[in-house]
């Protein structure tokens, strides 16, 4: 029963399931146009104009600041429930909560028996940012 899912609270009120199953039951033409938008908005590097390659003196350093900038604009417009962050290390988080109008109410990040994070996890704990853990086809959500 659905009433009976698990939930987390995250620092702005909004509540998610203690674990996501991804889409694998979600209809193909869904996850299609979803996955076609998500691809269109998303680059994982920047690379300088004109260049050619993936060589890394090719790649422009991220524009966090910039990139959490327009993330909070699309939150103070209603566009997001919540925004957050993946795989930002414990001075990556205080850089950006420093500068933050609309702190991330996730890190989604690595974590198992080889690998705990513990600084991590106390660190994102004091800040009241939600540590989820993410696996390939099972997703895990630490208490935060």
């Amino acid at each position: 029963m659905a009433s009976d899912i698990l939930v987390f609270q995250l620092s702005n009120g909004v509540k998610i399931p203690s674990v996501g199953l991804g889409t694998w039951q979600a209809e193909s033409d869904i996850v299609g146009a979803a996955v076609e938008f998500a691809i269109k908005i998303h680059r994982s590097v920047r690379m300088k104009k004109g260049s050619t390659g993936l060589n890394p003196e090719n790649f422009v350093n991220p524009d966090i600041p910039g990139t959490w900038r327009a993330l909070e604009a699309l939150y103070d417009a209603g566009k997001a429930r919540a925004i957050g962050v993946s795989n930002f290390s414990s001075k990556k988080l205080g850089d950006l909560l420093e500068q933050a109008s609309v702190p991330p109410a996730m890190n989604q990040v690595e974590c198992h028996s080889s690998w705990e994070q513990a600084k991590l996890r106390a660190f994102c704990k004091s800040k009241g940012v939600h540590l989820s853990v993410s696996r390939k086809k099972k997703n895990y959500e630490l208490l935060s």
